[in-house]
Parts: C-alpha cells; sequence; structure tokens
C-alpha cells in the first residue's frame, strides 16, 4: 500500500512538473500575434492569465504606461488600441482588455 500511495505522489509531482515547465515564455503571444487580432480575446487572457508581471515584460518590453493604484500596465498596441494588463495582490495577471 505503501509503494502505491509514494507511486501516485511521484506522478503527481512529475505532472505538476511538466505542466508548469509547458508555460514559458515561448507561450506568452507576442505584441505583434495580438495587434494582428490571431488570437481571440478568450486565448489571450488564457495564455497570460496567473502570470508575473515580469514574465510579461521580459517578452513585450515595459509597458508604454503604468497606472499604480489601478495596479494596471497599458502597451499601446496602435493609434486606436491599447492592451490593458491588471494584476491582482500577488502580481499576477488578474484581467487583460484590449481598449480603444
Amino acid at each position: 500500500m505503501k509503494k502505491i500511495l509514494v507511486l501516485a505522489l511521484v506522478l503527481v509531482l512529475t505532472l505538476s512538473i511538466v505542466a508548469c515547465a509547458r508555460r514559458g515564455e515561448g507561450e506568452i503571444p507576442t505584441l505583434d500575434e495580438i495587434r494582428s487580432k490571431r488570437l481571440t480575446d478568450d486565448e489571450l487572457e488564457f495564455s497570460i492569465e496567473r502570470l508575473k508581471r515580469d514574465e510579461l515584460i521580459k517578452v513585450w518590453g515595459e509597458p508604454d504606461r503604468r497606472i499604480e493604484r489601478e495596479k494596471e500596465d497599458v502597451w499601446i498596441l496602435n493609434e486606436r488600441e491599447v492592451l490593458v494588463v491588471s494584476y491582482n495582490l500577488f502580481g499576477r495577471v488578474d484581467d487583460v482588455e484590449m481598449e480603444d
């Protein structure tokens, strides 16, 4: 019984590590992909949800604007659209919106 329990625990930990490793910088869409609207709003939100601000900045560069009191970053996509990313208390992505 102990062997089965240990094996199950090892399997769960292994799957957790693999799942976390798959979510790397390569899976964060670039700003060009977002600009070209290759992703739906849901796909965009799913691809960056729960990421840390530093992870986004590493891929997208520094935001064009930072709204401290709202805990939001703004990236200008083009002359009409901006991407607004909100963070929770732990500094992880909470919401993402494309606005005109």
